[in-house]
């Protein structure tokens, strides 16, 4: 055997190799990433518009949708069994914008756009529903869990120490000032009521 059929060798293993391990890892595509968002919207939505959280489309009503979160991916069960898919837009503060799509029972395809507005534990669910034949109003109302918010409680906690401490140095230096002003009319006082006191430099 020569150095060339060694190497070649050498060459053809590590590619087996390489190929094996390629296969045996999973590569996840770019549509299956997932983005944290800094809102919980997860809920049992219940429709506020006579019932329904639709006000029109096909099929049978839709008067409840069970919306799961994993981060900015949005899954929605409505009380037909039906499954809605989408995703969170943008999230600021305690509102974010969101879309779902999904069928009717009548096998049109729709889609909700729309916002949801968290405060504490209450989710206020907002938007509009668009089908080919079709469009309605949305509007649902959840109970979610709060939405985490270190900024906020970092930022009042901060601003109520200092606050607190300026203010109580400031109180402080004000009655140093009181004080000074009172001696100071006490002994005007003095010079004016005194006859035989000594005279006060400046005076």
């Amino acid at each position: 055997m020569n150095l060339r059929t060694v190497l070649t060798s050498g060459t053809l293993a590590a590619a087996l190799i390489s190929t094996a391990l390629f296969m045996g890892c999973k590569i996840d595509s770019a549509d299956s990433v997932t983005r944290n968002v800094r809102i919980h919207v997860a809920g049992l939505y219940r429709g506020g518009l006579n019932g329904r959280v639709i006000s029109q489309h096909t099929g049978a009503a839709i008067t409840q949708l069970n919306v799961i979160q994993d981060g900015d991916r949005l899954q929605a069960i409505c009380n037909n069994g039906l499954i809605f898919r989408g995703t969170i837009g943008s999230a600021s503060g305690g509102s974010a914008t969101f879309n779902l799509k999904g069928r009717t029972t009548a096998g049109e395809e729709g889609i909700i756009s729309g916002s949801i507005t968290v405060n504490g534990t209450a989710a206020v669910m907002r938007g509009t529903w668009a089908e080919p034949t079709l469009f309605g109003n949305v509007l649902g109302n959840a109970t979610v869990e709060p939405t985490p918010d270190d900024d906020n409680g970092n930022g009042n906690g901060d601003d109520n120490g200092d606050d607190n401490g300026n203010g109580n140095g400031d109180d402080n230096g004000n009655g140093d000032d009181n004080g000074n002003d009172n001696g100071n009319g006490n002994g005007n006082g003095n010079d004016n009521g005194g006859s035989g006191g000594p005279p006060i430099p400046g005076g």
